[in-house]
C-alpha cells in the first residue's frame, strides 16, 4: 500500500481491484474462482461478501509479518523423594503445565494451530521472564512472589515456555467463520462495514466490523486486532422491536448508522473502548424519500435515496459524539446536486461515487474540515494500467498487464490491447469502497491528478538529479568552454563589490531575566562595517539603557524556540553564552519577521565562517524539541576533537524530524514524530529558507504528525461533587500537565502556521496511571500522584485530552517506502560492506519487531525493501557498531547481541541475551568501534567493559555518574549524550580511557536528540580528500565515456542563487582559514 492508500472496486463479474491514487493503476485483487460482491476496507486489510454470501478477509502484504506468541508455564514442587519434579505436586496445587496464574491447564499439545496460521519455530524457554540461567523462577508457594534465585525456603518453581505462530495467508481471500446458527437466512450476510480504528483508547490495529444478515439482524465481529485479523466470533446486537437492518456503515471513529428495510435511519449510541457495540439505537428522521445507501466518515455522513438523490448531513462531530448524542446525530440534511448509484467516504471525509451507469467514478472536490460538503463533482479518469500482483495467480491466468498511452488531455487510452478483449476498456463497477484511501482535497487540487510524475520515494535518488544522462559530459564541456571564452578576458578586473556599510533593524522583545521570566523591548540591528558583521541590541534594564554587541563570527547556533508564553521566538547561542547557559532569547512581532531574521542571521554566519553548502558525510546531527533539524560539519575533522564542544557551529536544514541517524557513505536517515522514516538527499536549505539559499536539487515536500495534550482539572465540593469550581490556589480548569499554563481546547496554540489540526479533541485513555471509564485520574491534591480509582480522600481529578496535528514543510528529505512506523534506527559506521556492497541499516518498529533494510548503498541510501529479523523478544532500541556488531534492547530491559552476523548472510543466526545491570531495565543503546553505552529507564547510563573483537559481548557493566536521556557513540568511540541540561560531549576519551574525564556542554536546553555516529568514519580508499577535489566539470571531461560517474561523489552542491546570478556551477564552497571564537560584549550607555 502506498502513502495515499487505495480505492477498492468490484466489477459486475465479481472481480476485485484496487486503484492507486498515486499512479492511477488498477491492481487485480482476486483469483478466477473468487466472486466478490461487496467490499469494506481499512488500511491493513479488506473484508468482502462473496457470491455465497459468506464473509471473506484479504490481508495486505507487509514487510513485518503478523506474529503471535503463545506461552505456557511448567510448574514443579520440591520434595525429598522426587526432588524437583511434577510428581511432587500436591493435589491442591495447580497443574504441572498451566497459564501464568495457574487457572487453566495448558500443556504444549493443547495449543491448536488456527487455520491460515503456521508455526514459526519449536518451543523454547522464554529468557525474557526474569529467572535463572535455565529460566526457573522460585517461590515459597505458587500464589507467592517469584524470584530468580533459589533460597532455602523455596518449595516451588516455574518457568515459561513460548512459541511463535505466523499468519501465512497474505494477499488472498480467505473465508472467515459464519454466524453460529443453523438458520440459513441468519448465516447469509447481506452487508458489512469496517472502521473504528480511531476509537479513543483502543489498541493500535483494532477494527470494528459490523454486518447485517438477510434476517435483518445486526452482527458485530469480536476480537479483530493486529495479531488476529480474522477475529474470534460473531455477536448479535439487539435491535428495537420490529426493526430489521438492511444496510450498515461504520466510520473511522466508530460511529455506526443503519438503514432498515423500510428505508429509515438509526444511529448507534454509547460506542466506546469499554463498550465497542454501544448501548442503544436512536431513530434519525429523514425527509421525503426513503434511504437506499449511506456512508459514514470522520465528521460527515452522505447518503443516497431510492431515486439516487444525494444528501449530506451537517453538524456531525464525532469527537464529542460519544458523550453528546446531538453532536453524533448532526443538525440538518442538505440535498446535493447529482444522481448516483453508490457512494463511499474516505478517511479524510473525501467522497467518491459511482455513476448511475456504473461506468464512471466521481469525487467531490474541495472537501475540507471547514467545508465538508465540498464544491462540485469531478470525474476520476481511471487508467487502464493493470498490474497483476497476486502471488497466488496460476501461470495460465488470462489476466495480463495492459499499458495505456497518455493523450493530450492527460487521460489514458489504449489503441491496442495485448491478450485482453476490447470490452474491458470500459469497466462496469458493482461496488466501490474508500475506507483505505487517505487522500485530501490538496491532493486533487495541487496536481492535475492522473498526469502526475512517479512518487519521489519510489524513484532512485540517482535518477532524481539526472546526472547520469549521456548528454551530461557534452553539456559540461560546452559550459566550460563558454566560461573560459567569456570570462578569461576580464580576469584582471577587480570585481564590483560594494564595500560600504549596511544594516538591518527590527523591534523585538528580549528575555532579560530567565529566572523571573521578565521580557523587555529591544531594538536589534544587524550591521556590516568593513569586512565584519555584528548584531547590536539596545534595551532597557533597571532604568538603564544598555547596548549589547555580538560578532556574527561568534554565533554558534540560531534556533527557533516554541515558547509557552511568547510567540515567534528564537535563541542565539555563542560559545561564552553556552558556557554560562545564558542564550539570547528574542521574540519577533510576527512569524514572517521571525523566519526572515533567522534566515538572514544564518546566511551571515555561514558566510562569515565560509561553511555554506551541504553537510559533509562526517557531520554531527541534532534535532530540537520542536522538530527542527541541525547539523555541524567542520572544515577540518580535527576541529571536532580539538575545540571544546561549545565552540562548534550548528547549521539548520529544512524538515521536521524527531531523530536523525547518520552512518557511513553519507547515509543519513531521520524519524518523524509519527515514526515515519526519511532519507537525506544530501541537499541543503528548504523549510523557512528561500530558494536562493537552498540547493537546486533534492528539496522535497515533507510532512510530520504530532500529538498535543491538554488537561481538564476538577475539584470536589460537597454541594456539586466534582466540577469546575476550584480554590484560588488551584491550577486552571484547562491547563498543561504542570498546571502552570492555561490551555483550553478552544484556541490551543500550535507551534507555527505550518501546523494544521488533523482531527478533533478526544479523551486519552492511554496514560501511565490508567483511567476510569470516562478517562479521569484521581488524587488527594493536584501535585500528588494519580490513580485510576477514586478513594474516599481524593479531592481532585483530571483527565487528559489529545489532538493530532500535522505539519507540512520542505527539506532535503525523501520518505522511505513502504512506510513503516519505526521506534529506532541505526546505520553501519565502518566500511565493511556486504557482498552486494550494501550498508547495514537496522530498525525497530512500534510493535517491537526488528527489521533490516536491504540494498542500502551510497548511490541508493534509501534502500529497496525490509527484511524481518526473527526474535523471541520485543525490542525497543537497536544499534549497529563496527565489525557487524549489532546490539539491541528488549522490552524486558535486557541487552541482546546478534550472533553470526558477518555480512555474508541476511541477518545473523541468533540473539545472545545479556542481563541488565542490577534491577534497572535498559532503555536505549549505542555501539561504536569498541564501546557499548546504554541508558536505563531512570536515566542512569552504563559502559560495557571488556568489549573486544574476539569477545564482542564484553564482561560487566560500568555505571557512569549522572543522568541522561539518550546516548550516541561514533565510529571512533566519541560519546555525546542528551541530558536535561542540553547536549553534552564526553571529553578526553581514549582507547585506554573510553569513558573520558567528564562532560562538556555543547548546547543548552531546547534539544531532543543528537547523533555523532558519522564522526570518525574512515575515508574509503578510493575517495579523494576534500583538498584534492577537482572541479566537477573538469573531472567529468576526464572520465571515460564507458565509466559512469558515481553520483554521490563528495562535491559541493550549488544553490539557485549561484546558478541564476553567477552562472558558476563548478564552485566549491569552503575555505582554509582557521578561526578563534570571541566572546560577545555588553556595554552600558
Amino acid at each position: 500500500m502506498n502513502n495515499k492508500g487505495v480505492i477498492w472496486l468490484a466489477d459486475t463479474n465479481g472481480v476485485a481491484y484496487t486503484l492507486s491514487p498515486e499512479d492511477n493503476k488498477l491492481t487485480l485483487r482476486s483469483e478466477e474462482t473468487d466472486i466478490i460482491k461487496r467490499i469494506s476496507a481499512v488500511e491493513s486489510c479488506a473484508f468482502a461478501i462473496g457470491g455465497d454470501q459468506d464473509v471473506y478477509l484479504y490481508v495486505n502484504s507487509r514487510d513485518v509479518p503478523i506474529r503471535v506468541q503463545v506461552s505456557t508455564y511448567e510448574n514443579q514442587r520440591w520434595t525429598p523423594i522426587y526432588k524437583w519434579s511434577e510428581k511432587s505436586m500436591l493435589p491442591t496445587d495447580r497443574w504441572s503445565w498451566s497459564t501464568q496464574d495457574g487457572s487453566k491447564r495448558t500443556p504444549k499439545e493443547s495449543f491448536i494451530l488456527p487455520e491460515n496460521w503456521q508455526w514459526e519455530d519449536d518451543w523454547y524457554i522464554d529468557q525474557t521472564v526474569h529467572g535463572d540461567h535455565k529460566g526457573w523462577q522460585y517461590a515459597l508457594d505458587f500464589p507467592r512472589e517469584y524470584g530468580p534465585v533459589k533460597e532455602w525456603k523455596s518449595c516451588v518453581r516455574r518457568r515459561c515456555w513460548a512459541r511463535y505462530r505466523r499468519f501465512g495467508r497474505l494477499e488472498k481471500w480467505m473465508k472467515i467463520s459464519s454466524p453460529n446458527t443453523e438458520e440459513l437466512v441468519e448465516r447469509a450476510v447481506q452487508d458489512i462495514s469496517a472502521g473504528g480504528m480511531s476509537i479513543p483508547g483502543c489498541e493500535p490495529g483494532y477494527i470494528a466490523l459490523w454486518a447485517c444478515n438477510f434476517a435483518g439482524q445486526v452482527l458485530y465481529r469480536q476480537g479483530i486486532s493486529y495479531v488476529c485479523p480474522e477475529g474470534t466470533g460473531w455477536l448479535t446486537v439487539e435491535l428495537p422491536e420490529d426493526v430489521h437492518a438492511g444496510q450498515i456503515s461504520v466510520g473511522p471513529t466508530g460511529m455506526v448508522w443503519m438503514i432498515t428495510w423500510q428505508g429509515s435511519l438509526y444511529l448507534r449510541t454509547g460506542i466506546s473502548k469499554f463498550k465497542p457495540t454501544g448501548l442503544s439505537w436512536i431513530a434519525v428522521p429523514f425527509p421525503d424519500d426513503r434511504v437506499y445507501q449511506l456512508s459514514v466518515g470522520t465528521n460527515a455522513l452522505w447518503l443516497l435515496t431510492m431515486e439516487g438523490k444525494v444528501y449530506f448531513r451537517r453538524g456531525i462531530s464525532s469527537s464529542i459524539g460519544y458523550t453528546d448524542e446531538a453532536s453524533a446525530k448532526g443538525t440538518k440534511w442538505v440535498e446535493m446536486v447529482g444522481n448516483f448509484s453508490l457512494l463511499s467516504m474516505a478517511l479524510n471525509d473525501q467522497v467518491f461515487t459511482l455513476s448511475t451507469g456504473s461506468d464512471h467514478v466521481y469525487f467531490r472536490s474541495d472537501v475540507t474540515s471547514s467545508e465538508l460538503s465540498g464544491k462540485e463533482w469531478k470525474n476520476l479518469n481511471i487508467g487502464h494500467s493493470m498490474t497483476d500482483s497476486m502471488s497466488s495467480l496460476s501461470s495460465n491466468s488470462s489476466h495480463q498487464e495492459i499499458e495505456g498511452n497518455r493523450g493530450e488531455d492527460g487521460t489514458l487510452f489504449s489503441e491496442q490491447l495485448f491478450g485482453m478483449d476490447k470490452t474491458l476498456e470500459k469497466y462496469h463497477w458493482n461496488w466501490i469502497n474508500c475506507g483505505a484511501c487517505n487522500v485530501t482535497a490538496d491532493f486533487f487540487n495541487s496536481h492535475n491528478h492522473w498526469q502526475r510524475q512517479p512518487s519521489v520515494s519510489s524513484v532512485s535518488l540517482n535518477k532524481l538529479n539526472l546526472t547520469d544522462g549521456p548528454w551530461r559530459g557534452t553539456v559540461l564541456e560546452l559550459l566550460e568552454s563558454r566560461d573560459t571564452n567569456e570570462l578569461s578576458p576580464y580576469c584582471d578586473y577587480e570585481q564590483a563589490v560594494d564595500k560600504g556599510s549596511w544594516s538591518k533593524s527590527g523591534t523585538f522583545r528580549m528575555l532579560s531575566d530567565k529566572r523571573n521570566h521578565i521580557w523587555c523591548p529591544c531594538d536589534v540591528t544587524l550591521a556590516s562595517e568593513a569586512d565584519a558583521e555584528c548584531l547590536i541590541a539596545h534595551y532597557t534594564k533597571g532604568n538603564k539603557t544598555k547596548e549589547m554587541k555580538i560578532l556574527i563570527f561568534d554565533i554558534t547556533c540560531i534556533a527557533r524556540v516554541y515558547n509557552q508564553t511568547h510567540t515567534n521566538c528564537f535563541a542565539i547561542h555563542t560559545a561564552v553564552r553556552t558556557m554560562e547557559r545564558n542564550f539570547l532569547m528574542l521574540s519577533a512581532l510576527s512569524e514572517k519577521e521571525l523566519n526572515e531574521w533567522v534566515t538572514v542571521l544564518n546566511a551571515s554566519c555561514q558566510k562569515a565562517r565560509k561553511c555554506e553548502g551541504p553537510p559533509k558525510p562526517s557531520a554531527l546531527w541534532c534535532t530540537t524539541t520542536w522538530g527542527d533539524v541541525f547539523f555541524s560539519d567542520s572544515k577540518d575533522e580535527f576541529d571536532f576533537t580539538s575545540l571544546p564542544a561549545y565552540h562548534i557551529y550548528w547549521r539548520q536544514v529544512g524538515g521536521h524530524l524527531a531523530k536523525v541517524e547518520a552512518g557511513v557513505d553519507h547515509v543519513v536517515w531521520g524519524l518523524g514524530h509519527d515514526g515515519r522514516p526519511w532519507c537525506f538527499t544530501r541537499g541543503f536549505g528548504g523549510g523557512i529558507f528561500p530558494a536562493d539559499v537552498s540547493s537546486a536539487h533534492g528539496i522535497y515536500d515533507q510532512s510530520d504528525q504530532n500529538v498535543f495534550y491538554t488537561y481538564e482539572n476538577q475539584r470536589w465540593n460537597p454541594l456539586e461533587g466534582f466540577g469546575g469550581r476550584r480554590l484560588l490556589t488551584d491550577r486552571y480548569e484547562w491547563s498543561d500537565e504542570t498546571g502552570v499554563l492555561e490551555r483550553r481546547k478552544e484556541g490551543y496554540p500550535l507551534p507555527n502556521s505550518d501546523w494544521q489540526w488533523s482531527d478533533e479533541w478526544k479523551v486519552d485513555y492511554n496514560t501511565t496511571e490508567g483511567t476510569d471509564r470516562d478517562g479521569w485520574m484521581y488524587a488527594l491534591d493536584f501535585p500528588r500522584e494519580y490513580s485510576n480509582e477514586k478513594h474516599w480522600n481524593d479531592c481532585v481529578r483530571r483527565r487528559r485530552w489529545r489532538r493530532s496535528a500535522c505539519v507540512n514543510t520542505t527539506g532535503p528529505w525523501v520518505e522511505i517506502l513502504p512506510s513503516i512506523q519505526l521506534k529506532d534506527i541505526s546505520i553501519q559506521v565502518d566500511r565493511k560492506y556486504h557482498d552486494d556492497g550494501s550498508v547495514a541499516v537496522w530498525a525497530v518498529n512500534f510493535k517491537g519487531d526488528v527489521l533490516c533494510r536491504k540494498a542500502v548503498t551510497a548511490a541508493c541510501p534509501q534502500g529497496e525493501s525490509w527484511l524481518h529479523v526473527t526474535t523471541n523478544a520485543k525490542f525497543q532500541s537497536i544499534s549497529v557498531g563496527c565489525n557487524y556488531s549489532v546490539w539491541g534492547i528488549g522490552v524486558d530491559g535486557a541487552a541482546y547481541l546478534r550472533v553470526g552476523y558477518s555480512g555474508y548472510d541476511d541477518a545473523g543466526k541468533m540473539w545472545e541475551r545479556i542481563p541488565a545491570p542490577g534491577h534497572n531495565p535498559l532503555n536505549t543503546i549505542s555501539v561504536g568501534k569498541n564501546t557499548v553505552w546504554t541508558v536505563d529507564k531512570f536515566g542512569e547510563h552504563y559502559y560495557r567493559e571488556g568489549v573486544i573483537e574476539t569477545f564482542p559481548e564484553g564482561t560487566t557493566w560500568l555505571k557512569i555518574f549522572g543522568r541522561v536521556q539518550s546516548v550516541s557513540v561514533s565510529a571512533n568511540d566519541e560519546v555525546w549524550v542528551k541530558c536535561q541540561g542540553g547536549l553534552e560531549k564526553c571529553f578526553n576519551t581514549a582507547p585506554d580511557r573510553p569513558t573520558g574525564r567528564g562532560w562538556v556542554l555543547a548546547l543548552p536546553t531546547f534539544w531532543h536528540n543528537v547523533t555523532t555516529r558519522a564522526v570518525g568514519v574512515e575515508d574509503a580508499p578510493c575517495c579523494m580528500n576534500e583538498t584534492d577535489l577537482l572541479d566537477e566539470a573538469t573531472a567529468v571531461c576526464k572520465v571515460d565515456d564507458k565509466q559512469p560517474l558515481k553520483h554521490f561523489e563528495t562535491v559541493k552542491q550549488s544553490s539557485y542563487k549561484d546558478l541564476m546570478e553567477s552562472g558558476d556551477i563548478y564552485s566549491i564552497f569552503g575555505g582554509e582559514e582557521e578561526f578563534v571564537p570571541n566572546s560577545d560584549s555588553e556595554d552600558e550607555s
